[in-house]
């Protein structure tokens, strides 16, 4: 008898403390943070990203410090820019394609080219660039001149939730318009933690 009430006891003990300490609702965070190392023949040095991005047109950035993720229809894209001397600065973009849970993604680009977005997973890294350059109709040619396209690697989803999304990656980047090589890029020690900007 005495045991059966020392666990009735305890079953009304946990069911309390269950009800005094309820789950507190997630908090819209807008400071994000991104950061990566990259090594080339011609350019090498730290990408770090860190503070609150307005998007102006729905995924175009502000030419300010920051970094955020964003929704365009069911896919998950990160973007990053970093304020330089003279008015310029280095942008980052990652697609995901479709995010659905945690664990590692692939590098796609040829589902791009196939127009399977769902599987779509490329990225961008454009260092040097002109913040006039962001228009809310940016001239794609221009700045694909100035890209390193990343074609190879992998990205980690370590922790998911509707306004919250971090993770790691690594990548090899190519110039778009010099695939060689000599011109790869590799990124390393790519990180970020970031607010999901809720969708217009």
């Amino acid at each position: 008898m005495h045991a059966v009430r020392l666990k009735l006891g305890l079953c009304l003990a946990l069911l309390l403390s269950g009800c005094d300490s309820p789950s507190t609702p997630e908090r819209f965070d807008p400071v994000g943070t991104l950061s990566f190392t990259y090594q080339g023949a011609t350019i090498s040095g730290t990408f770090q990203a860190t503070g609150e991005m307005q998007l102006s047109s729905g995924t175009v950035p502000q030419p300010v410090t920051g970094a955020t993720a964003y929704r365009q229809e069911n896919q998950l894209n990160l973007l990053a820019f970093r304020t330089q001397a003279a008015s310029r600065g280095d942008a980052f973009s990652l697609l995901l394609g479709e995010v659905t849970t945690t664990g590692p993604l692939q590098l796609s680009p040829l589902s791009c080219q196939q127009q399977a977005s769902a599987s779509c997973r490329i990225g961008f890294f454009v260092p040097d660039l002109d913040p006039a350059e962001l228009t809310a109709v940016p001239d794609i040619s221009v700045l694909l001149q100035k890209s390193y396209v990343l074609v190879l690697g992998s990205i980690n989803i370590t922790s998911r939730t509707e306004l919250r999304v971090k993770g790691t990656f690594q990548a090899t980047a190519f110039r778009a318009n010099e695939q060689s090589l000599q011109n790869a890029l590799t990124i390393s020690n790519g990180q970020f933690d970031l607010p999901v900007q809720p969708q217009q």
